[in-house]
């Protein structure tokens, strides 16, 4: 009995820090080109913590993150569900080359859905891309992370 009372202690615990676990619910990235596209990745995650990975063409290269406010990640939650997110079509594509691609994954309610817009998206996903785009060209607030060694 003596055992099994740490045993059930510690498993509650990571129970408990996994459930804890900020989830992302949110993210933009934006694949290189021919050209000078920008490349980058933003994610946004349920307690306002939020992670950017710039390439190249991005406005700032390598890996940072900030923090956002609850309000803030409401509103983009919100914005989400009213663009009706998950009705968006898979894939918008079109026999064109040398575009960059942008992916746009949303997770709502245990439910998580992921766009590839190559060409001719609707302008309500578009919409979705700027406003994720607008956290990443924020100029304030990035920390950058500490490069792996």
């Amino acid at each position: 009995m003596k055992r099994i009372i740490p045993i059930l202690f510690f498993s509650l615990f990571f129970v408990a820090a996994y459930a804890c676990k900020p989830k992302a619910i949110m993210s933009v990235q934006h694949s290189p080109c021919f050209g000078k596209c920008a490349n980058f990745k933003v994610t946004v995650y349920d307690n306002g913590f939020v992670e950017y990975d710039g390439g190249e063409f991005a406005n700032r290269i390598g890996k940072f993150h900030k923090k956002i406010s609850k309000k803030e990640v409401k509103a983009l939650r919100q914005q989400f569900r009213d663009a009706d997110f998950f009705n968006f079509k898979d894939e918008y594509t079109a026999p064109v080359t040398d575009m960059p691609t942008t992916f746009v994954i949303f997770t709502d309610k245990g439910k998580t859905k992921k766009v590839t817009d190559y060409f001719d998206a609707p302008g309500s996903l578009r919409k979705l891309e700027v406003l994720l785009n607008n956290i990443a060209d924020d100029k304030t607030g990035w920390i950058e992370d500490a490069p792996a060694k």
